[in-house]
């Protein structure tokens, strides 16, 4: 982690709206991300104006963009060709879950979830769920929607107390 980020996640205790502050701070940087986009993760990439974030996205934490590969410049030498470089894309209204690696020219459509811990090294169409090692389709997100509807609790923007109260309350009902 760098002071920068460090020094806007100090800003951010004061900020009224965080997550825009942490968006400007990677806006700055080169990225482009859509409105009312949540990251979590520190984002520490070489081509950061090879990244294109979408409107409502939620990068969850430990996250990591790999824009290049330098391995093929050891197989080759340097000299001839030192990097495979490429464009990541994230689509609108996608959440990429926790640990996830998003590799050098994918494109994940809208509506999509990237499963925790998923190495990401293809492209995803819209409204699908991926994830594993490497990632592969497991269904789209309409049909995880109709499995877990009625499951969800809505504890955006609640406090640790207030969250708490309604984990509590909901008897944490059993798949």
């Amino acid at each position: 982690m760098n002071l920068g980020y460090l020094l806007v996640n100090i800003k951010c205790l004061w900020s009224k709206d965080k997550n825009e502050t942490i968006n400007t701070y990677y806006r700055k940087r080169g990225i482009k991300i859509g409105c009312d986009t949540h990251i979590f993760s520190y984002l520490s990439v070489s081509e950061p104006y090879l990244i294109e974030i979408g409107n409502g996205v939620t990068i969850s934490t430990d996250v990591k963009f790999i824009t290049h590969d330098a391995s093929i410049g050891v197989l080759l030498g340097r000299k001839e060709v030192s990097d495979i470089v490429g464009k990541i894309v994230i689509g609108n209204q996608t959440f990429i879950g926790s640990g996830s690696i998003i590799m050098y020219g994918v494109e994940i459509g809208n509506r999509c979830i990237v499963a925790a811990g998923s190495v990401v090294t293809k492209s995803i169409p819209d409204g699908e769920i991926w994830g594993g090692n490497p990632a592969k389709y497991i269904s789209t997100t309409q049909e995880y929607i109709d499995k877990n509807r009625g499951l969800g609790l809505p504890l955006h923007g609640l406090n640790f107390e207030m969250r708490k109260r309604v984990i509590i309350k909901s008897n944490m009902k059993s798949r």
